[in-house]
């Protein structure tokens, strides 16, 4: 019989690395939304320039996080930041 059991070890860090993901997911979510409003108080700001502003958020996050996060794995978290 086979069991497909994970270990102790597996199941610790998939439950860490999902609450890691959970959180920075629930911390986006819940600032967002905050910016949208806060935003439209500043002078000068339209709905377009914070959606602008949302997008890049977006965009840099999607286009930086796979090559800086495999150089801190090559040469160190400390000196990529």
């Amino acid at each position: 019989m086979n069991d497909n059991k994970m270990t102790s070890l597996e199941l610790r860090t998939t439950w860490g690395l999902g609450t890691v993901f959970s959180l920075r997911m629930l911390g986006m979510f819940m600032l967002l939304p905050v910016i949208s409003i806060y935003g439209m108080t500043l002078e000068g700001a339209t709905e377009s320039l914070i959606g602008i502003a949302i997008g890049i958020y977006g965009l840099t996050q999607a286009l930086l996080q796979i090559p800086l996060g495999l150089l801190a794995d090559r040469i160190g978290r400390k000196p990529i930041i």
